[in-house]
Parts: structure tokens; C-alpha cells; sequence
């Protein structure tokens, strides 16, 4: 609008329909501007400035920061404050729309695929200990871009990857956001989002597999020691904490939701004898940390003492068929600790583990607990 007071802040759409904010306030001229079209330009309009913060066409997203007096744009891509820990904050704000753009800029900038670990020829300075030969996909944390990064260097950030599946969790009931996972890998309703989820996950457990069995995320796939990167190939424990907090706690219903989880002293390794179905573990105590109040409503029941219950453990894109069984106890107890943790007392299943008949000493007859002894066969 020609001969307009436009104030700090306030956007426009302009004729090549990219979005221009005023960072310098002022007057705009008698006729339209020669306007920037390379994203965080800048165009003088009279006495106004204007910079591009969007192209026509491609996802909305969050900017990188502002300068420090406040009156221009960073325009520097990074997945974090760009997409996916911008689509968590935007979520939290009840800003679903925006959320979602977001997650599509990362999705568009930041995904790569075809990534490996590899040994660097530069002794004890970068990688002297992880490879990992079996091609994997993930997040990069930079992308290169007009008036932002250039070199940055496409190595695979485990933190950042952990941040998009959280994002993605969260807002995976967003129908915008499935039907455009579903233009981009096929399916109707979630699946075109399962499959890219899946994906993640299933290549950053090939990612845990390379520091064998110490259960750690490395921190990038590709070391860059140099400023301003400083891009590390070890054991982080952001990228770990990231990837354990996630794999016990978000499931997908929209909302960030803790799930209860156990903790189950160290050192228990259960044998079971067929013969009388006795275990080799007298008794131990489980405290459940429960938020959501899911086990406590359970544990109310008074039934449930005396009852069979079986420890089982599954990883991420598992399906509750493929639970291992970790214990097979009777629960004996329940209550509280100090701090507010349920807790569960277990003790030898002993002939309940069969949950049915149970021969003693080969029979002659079905026999279960509590049940007269029977008579030996022939009296002996």
C-alpha cells in the first residue's frame, strides 16, 4: 500500500506472494518496491524496511533468532528452533497450524538418508572408535542457505532426531500433518506418518547398535571439530537421554502423555522349575513410577493379590506379540515409598506360574495348591 505508516513487526504478503516483515518502520513509497525474492534479504521502501521471512510455497517455519537490537531476522536453518522444537512450542501455545509447518520445513531441509559411520584418518583428533557401515537416515541439525549457513556439514545430530520423533509424537493425530506424510510416502489416515516414524526410530536403533552394549547415542554421525560445528562422534548423554525418555514415555495420542514405567532392581535373572513351578527368585520389590495414575487404579483392586503377573519388555515399532519376558511372579504386596512411588511386591510363582493343573512328582493325578496330596501310585 503506497504513502503507509507501517509499524515494527507487521507482515505483508508481497506482489511475488513471499512474506516481507518491516524491520525498520517508516513510510512505504509512492509505488511498489523492486522486492528482495532471496530469503532474509532486505528492501528499502521509502523510508520502511522490509525482509523476506517466507517464500511463496514452501512450509512455514520459526526464524533462528533476532539480531541484538532486535530489529532483524536470523535467518540461519537449524531443525531445532526452525521445525522441530518450534513445532513443540507452537503445539504447547495451541498453535497446531503453525506446528505443523513447521515439521513439514524439517521434514523438507533437514532429512537425509544414505548416512554411515566411518573412522577418520586424523589420529586423536575426530573419530578413532565408531563405524558403522549399514546405511542409516536421520535429522541434520544445519542446512545451507542465502544469508544464513554455508558449508555446514550433512552429519546425522541423534538429539535433534529424538526432538522430531518427540514433535512428530505429539501432534500425531493432526490430520494436516498425515495427509502430508501420506502425499510424501503413500497410505491414508496415519500411515504415510508411521512409515516415516518407523524409519527413524528403526535406523536410530542402528545407530545404538554401534556403541554395542553400552545402551548411548552417539552425538553426530559425522565429526566436525572445527568452528563454529564442533561436531563430536561419541557417547552423548543429551542424544541418550533424549532417545530413553521418548522410548518410555510418549505414545501416540496427541498430547505428551508419561507413560507408568518399573523399576526393577538390579541383578535379577530368573530360572523357573518346570517341575513345581518354583523360580529361583524368593522375592524382590518393584517402585512404579506412575503419573498418570494408571497402575494405582489397577493396584485398588484387592483381587489382584495372589494374582500371576508377568515382567515383559519391547522396543520402539515392536508389537506387544514380540514382549519378552523378563519375570514371572505373584504379586504379594503393594504400596508406597516415601517419595510417592507405588510398589509392588513379588514373590516365587511357585505353582501358580502354570495357572492351571501342575503334576507333583509325576502324578498320579492333577493336582494344585491347596488341593489334598494324592496317593501315590501302587502305594509307594
Amino acid at each position: 500500500m503506497s504513502g503507509h505508516n507501517y509499524s515494527l513487526g507487521q507482515q505483508i504478503a508481497d506482489s511475488n506472494g513471499n512474506q516481507q516483515k518491516c524491520v525498520v518502520a517508516g513510510t512505504s513509497g509512492g509505488s511498489a518496491p523492486a522486492w528482495a525474492t532471496v530469503y532474509g534479504a532486505t528492501t528499502a521502501d521509502n523510508t520502511v524496511t522490509w525482509q523476506l521471512t517466507a517464500l511463496a510455497g514452501q512450509p512455514g517455519h520459526c526464524s533462528n533468532g533476532v539480531n541484538s537490537p532486535g530489529t532483524s531476522l536470523d535467518v540461519s536453518e537449524s531443525v531445532d528452533s526452525n521445525g522441530a522444537w518450534a513445532a513443540r512450542l507452537l503445539h504447547a501455545l495451541g498453535n497446531d497450524t503453525a506446528a505443523v509447518e513447521c515439521l513439514k520445513w524439517a521434514y523438507q531441509s533437514f532429512y537425509v538418508t544414505g548416512q554411515t559411520i566411518a573412522l577418520s584418518g586424523v589420529i586423536n583428533s575426530w573419530n578413532q572408535v565408531y563405524q558403522q557401515a549399514t546405511p542409516f537416515s536421520g535429522v541434520k541439525k544445519y542446512n545451507d542457505s542465502a544469508n544464513g549457513y554455508s558449508g555446514s556439514p550433512v552429519s546425522v545430530s541423534q538429539e535433534m532426531i529424538w526432538g522430531m520423533i518427540e514433535a512428530l509424537l505429539e501432534l500425531y493425530s493432526n490430520t494436516s500433518l498425515q495427509t502430508y506424510f501420506n502425499s510424501v510416502f503413500g497410505g491414508a489416515g496415519s500411515q504415510g506418518l508411521d512409515t516415516f516414524l518407523g524409519t527413524l526410530i528403526h535406523d536410530q536403533f542402528t545407530v545404538l547398535s554401534t556403541t554395542a552394549a553400552d545402551g548411548a547415542m552417539l552425538a553426530y554421525s559425522l565429526a566436525s571439530r572445527d568452528l563454529p560445528w564442533e561436531f563430536e562422534v561419541f557417547e552423548s548423554i543429551s542424544a541418550t537421554a533424549w532417545f530413553w525418555i521418548t522410548a518410555m514415555a510418549l505414545f501416540p495420542s496427541g498430547q505428551a502423555t508419561f507413560l507408568p514405567y518399573l523399576l526393577i532392581p538390579k541383578g535379577q535373572n530368573q530360572s523357573i522349575s518346570e517341575k513345581d513351578g518354583s523360580s529361583s527368585i524368593g522375592q524382590f520389590e518393584v517402585e512404579c513410577i506412575d503419573p498418570g495414575g494408571v497402575v494405582k487404579a489397577q493396584l485398588a483392586n484387592l483381587g489382584v493379590i495372589g494374582l500371576v503377573a508377568r515382567l515383559k519388555m519391547l522396543f520402539p515399532t515392536q508389537q506387544l506379540g514380540d514382549a519378552v519376558v523378563l519375570h514371572t511372579v505373584r504379586i504379594a504386596e503393594t504400596g508406597f515409598t516415601a517419595d510417592g512411588k507405588l510398589t509392588i511386591t513379588c514373590q516365587d510363582a511357585q505353582a501358580f506360574i502354570a495357572q492351571g493343573l501342575i503334576w507333583n512328582y509325576g502324578g498320579p493325578a492333577a493336582w494344585a495348591p491347596g488341593e489334598p496330596e494324592q496317593v501315590p501310585v501302587g502305594g509307594l
